[in-house]
């Protein structure tokens, strides 16, 4: 049985896609040896005296470029690469969560006025009860956005601890 299934694999209906392994075979083995034949023509210019220059050149230039990145990153803002994971924390620190906590408090600020004015309707005894319903609703929302706020702070603060 498993060798009747290994019989389709030689079937006149496989010609085309042995075709392309063989094809593709080939080609892999032509890159390779194109590798292999560039590698060893750099290699035997890095043996000559200007390769070895350009060799001490490359070094020299890599490492000003490693100590001159900062500023250079600051005049040329067409490079527009990312920003490392330092520069996200730190913009986090000084931008992210001081509007958090602005946020916060606004609602902590909103969320005592809707408390205040619930207990004098509520104490009032009022009549108007689609008014207060109103208040109840918007408290509970603001209670809900201070909660999701509250959160987001809690989880950023146990990352950074």
């Amino acid at each position: 049985m498993p060798f009747q299934r290994l019989g389709r694999l030689f079937s006149s209906a496989t010609a085309i896609p042995w075709l392309v392994v063989l094809c593709g075979t080939v080609e892999t083995i032509e890159r390779i040896e194109f590798v292999a034949a560039k590698t060893r023509d750099l290699r035997g210019f890095l043996t000559t005296p200007i390769g070895g220059l350009s060799i001490t050149l490359t070094g020299l230039l890599t490492l000003f470029l490693v100590v001159l990145w900062p500023d250079l990153k600051k005049r040329c803002p067409w490079l527009a690469l990312r920003k490392t994971i330092h520069e996200r924390v730190h913009d986090i620190e000084a931008q992210c969560i001081p509007k958090l906590e602005q946020t916060q408090e606004d609602h902590g600020k909103r969320i005592s006025a809707a408390t205040e004015v619930l207990e004098i309707m509520t104490g009032e005894r009022t009549t108007n009860d689609a008014l207060h319903r109103e208040l109840s609703e918007r408290l509970t929302v603001l209670e809900r956005k201070l909660q999701v706020v509250d959160a987001k702070l809690t989880v950023y603060r146990s990352k950074n601890a």
